[in-house]
């Protein structure tokens, strides 16, 4: 596993980037761009990323797209920039281009009564200020509770969604702070496996997440691009590269830009 000072040092790295001719940027958000915190509408980026993003973004040489557990269009709200980017909403299931249409790659129909049950569930259980309604899927969120608390209300959640993922033919996800009850068939590495095929072959794919979903990512990825885990502390990953938010990314992103 390589750190950011091992990254500053290393050549070969750095002569890989330049001497591809096109370069893509994929960037999870919570925990990659911006902090945890207790309330997910107010989780804005930290103030290094917006502009070094727009300079990704305005250099004909990158492209830069967002893949994250959030609605498109309230990832589109937090990140504040001045055009609009291209975003990978719920884990992959709907996909924000520039021009502002919306594909999603789900049947919203066949999915939604499952979705009002899990929260239905949840708030008949006292829960209803953890669940978040998303388009493709259902938040349990763990993080602000005690605990103790956070167990028994994992236990419960485990049990019931799990139930019904079971009877509604859904997936049940761990995340960094909970559980997510979601369309099946849908992921990250899935979001990253259309880009790539998408983008020409000697593009250099760049990935950066630190959450449990961003695996997927990962692997999807392999050895064929680079995969950054973006955490204070580390964890096992498959990424090949760890770098500590937001300073050492920062000054990734800024090495970059300045070659």
């Amino acid at each position: 596993m390589k750190t950011w000072s091992m990254i500053q040092q290393d050549t070969s790295f750095w002569k890989r980037l330049s001497a591809a001719p096109q370069c893509a940027f994929l960037f999870d958000y919570d925990g990659t761009l911006a902090p945890f915190v207790s309330t997910p509408s107010k989780a804005f980026p930290y103030a290094e990323f917006p502009p070094l993003l727009l300079q990704l973004m305005q250099q004909p040489r990158f492209h830069v797209s967002f893949i994250t557990g959030r609605a498109s269009h309230e990832l589109l709200r937090l990140l504040r920039l001045p055009v609009q980017p291209e975003i990978w909403g719920s884990h992959g299931a709907e996909r924000l281009l520039p021009s502002g249409e919306v594909t999603p790659f789900y049947d919203r129909v066949q999915y939604f009564p499952a979705f009002d049950a899990a929260v239905r569930l949840a708030g008949e259980a006292g829960f209803v200020l953890n669940v978040e309604r998303k388009p493709a899927c259902v938040a349990f969120h763990l993080r602000s509770l005690p605990e103790e608390e956070r167990r028994d209300a994992e236990q419960w959640a485990l049990a019931h969604w799990g139930r019904l993922a079971e009877q509604m033919e859904l997936e049940l996800h761990g995340f960094d702070g909970g559980l997510e009850l979601r369309v099946p068939g849908i992921s990250k590495g899935r979001a990253v496996e259309t880009v790539r095929r998408e983008l020409s072959e000697q593009c250099e794919i760049l990935y950066f997440g630190d959450d449990l979903t961003d695996e997927d990512a990962f692997e999807a990825l392999g050895r064929q691009g680079l995969s950054f885990l973006i955490r204070p502390r580390f964890r096992e990953t498959q990424a090949q590269y760890w770098l500590r938010p937001p300073r050492e990314l920062a000054g990734l992103l800024e090495r970059i830009l300045e070659s």
